[in-house]
């Protein structure tokens, strides 16, 4: 999440976080993160405000905009859904 309460990132984080790496490796200007660098530093250090301003980017946006969001966004759908089809409500 960045100030403000929206989300930057929902997803797994992987062994060694891996996976919000690529994520954020993926956004277009995201430096790559470096050898033995803690992940959770360096996502925190690539999404800050400054750089938003810097990049000319909402992450935010990016993220609403990702094949991420959509996914999850189905998976709630699904979720929420499929447990009410054999109830008796």
């Amino acid at each position: 999440m960045k100030r403000g309460g929206q989300e930057i990132y929902v997803g797994p984080l992987g062994r060694y976080s891996c996976h919000l790496i690529k994520y954020f490796e993926s956004l277009p200007g995201v430096s790559k993160i470096k050898e033995a660098y803690n992940p959770a530093t360096w996502m925190l250090e690539v999404t800050a405000a400054s750089q938003e301003m810097t990049l000319g980017v909402d992450f935010a946006d990016l993220y609403k905009n990702s094949d991420l969001y959509k996914r999850n966004k189905a998976l709630i759908t699904e979720l929420s859904t499929s447990c009410y089809k054999g109830s008796a409500f």
